[in-house]
């Protein structure tokens, strides 16, 4: 009988791209933390893909980009799921001529925090030496800029400039002041991945 992972394997660059991100960690994350991440990411995806800062193509391949450290039953449950929902959902309403969405959709930002959040947990479960948010002295490692580094082994911004650090660390500071914003999505997790 043939398992999910044997019909859906993960392609080389698939598995380059998350051997690279996972050497960013003390202890590389289990497939359950990526799942994590990647739900938490999808409730605000959805609300980007509503709000018309998210097209559908490009919506399913930031989901295809951050399931990759799934297990491959997770990942078909969330990418489904994500495509079941957002067509389910209102049409986004046009862009007004000479309307641009905006660089980084808030479901970026905050997947961006979630996982500055998964690292500093990675390194206390690690007893690693806790990075900095900010650097001390020059090029000095940040758990920002290392957060920076896995997101772009994943190719998580796809063709739009990586942010800086400095940008990141605001975001910190933004989801900071909003706590809810970043919490998870206990809805997702109650209808499909229980």
């Amino acid at each position: 009988m043939a398992t999910f992972e044997s019909v859906f394997p993960r392609s080389d660059w698939e598995a380059q791209r998350l051997a690279e991100a996972n050497t960013l960690f003390a202890k590389p994350p289990s497939a359950t933390v990526w799942k994590d991440f990647a739900v938490q990411l999808t409730e605000h995806v959805l609300a980007d893909y509503r709000a018309g800062e998210l097209e559908f193509n490009d919506m399913m391949q930031v989901m295809l980009d951050v399931t990759v450290g799934c297990v491959a039953q997770d990942r078909v449950s969330l990418l489904g799921m994500t495509a079941f929902w957002a067509l389910r959902s209102d049409r986004p309403p046009p862009r007004q001529p000479g309307q641009r969405a905006r660089q980084y959709p808030e479901a970026l930002r905050l997947s961006a925090v979630n996982l500055v959040k998964m690292i500093e947990e990675d390194q206390e479960a690690a007893n690693a030496p806790k990075l900095p948010r900010r650097p001390k002295a020059k090029k000095q490692q940040t758990v920002h800029g290392r957060a920076l580094k896995i997101l772009t082994a994943l190719r998580f911004f796809g063709n739009t400039p990586v942010p800086a650090q400095s940008t990141l660390y605001k975001w910190c500071l933004e989801a900071e002041k909003n706590p809810t914003a970043v919490s998870s999505s206990s809805w997702l997790e109650r209808t499909i991945l229980v």
